[in-house]
């Protein structure tokens, strides 16, 4: 199992230039006015991604947003379905 974690680790390493390329490609392509929006939540005001440069930057990304989220979600169900093998197979039909 650690292999398997350290695999993933190193892929999601190994895609770092190639994100911090796409975020700067996408940062030239807009204004400064398209980057951010202004969010308010209970009277605390913080900058987000504006939906325009997320747009861009997942252009840019060319799917590996999905991609990752694709094997986040296959790992975690490999490492849950390896937990109940380990614990017996126990019968989990009476879990509410």
């Amino acid at each position: 199992q650690q292999d398997y974690i350290w695999t993933i680790i190193e892929e999601s390493s190994s895609n770092v230039d190639l994100v911090l390329k796409a975020e700067r490609e996408a940062n030239l392509a807009l204004n400064e006015d398209q980057k951010f929006i202004i969010d308010d939540k209970n009277g605390y005001e913080s900058m987000l991604p504006s939906p325009l440069f997320s747009e861009e930057f997942n252009k840019r990304l060319d799917g590996m947003v999905e991609q990752r989220m694709r094997r986040a979600i296959e790992a975690v169900s490999s490492f849950w379905y390896t937990a109940w093998v380990n614990a017996g197979q126990p019968d989990l039909s009476d879990l509410k």
